[in-house]
């Protein structure tokens, strides 16, 4: 995500300020397409969380049984982070670990802990 400058900001809505030569003519259909964005951009991970959730919302939709497999380890903690921003912090679907029984004592405490927390089927 780009956070702009403050000092570029400043200097932006300064520039921005209506003057007595200001017509709503300035503002037609045409240039707007040649305005550069003044809000926040979407940058290449943004876009690409934006594309997991869709993935994950069309799952739910279309599959009639869905799980999550949870190994407690970084890619699926950020698999069950983005089931969580799809569904609005509910995941409506289990996620399933399988216990191996070869996990550090503090991985256990962690999935406990958690997913009680983010209530986890």
């Amino acid at each position: 995500m780009l956070l702009p400058d403050n000092n570029q900001t400043t200097d932006q809505l300064r520039r921005a300020a209506p003057t007595d030569e200001f017509t709503a003519q300035q503002i037609s259909a045409n240039n707007l397409s040649q305005m550069p964005p003044t809000g926040p951009t979407m940058d290449h991970l943004d876009a690409l969380e934006a594309q997991s959730i869709y993935i994950f919302r069309e799952a739910f939709a279309r599959l009639k049984k869905l799980a999550l497999l949870w190994s407690l380890g970084k890619d699926s903690n950020v698999m069950i982070g983005l089931a969580r921003k799809a569904f609005f912090g509910r995941v409506p679907f289990p996620a399933m670990h399988v216990d191996t029984g070869k996990k550090f004592p503090e991985m256990y405490a962690f999935r406990d802990r958690y997913g009680k927390e983010w209530e986890l089927d």
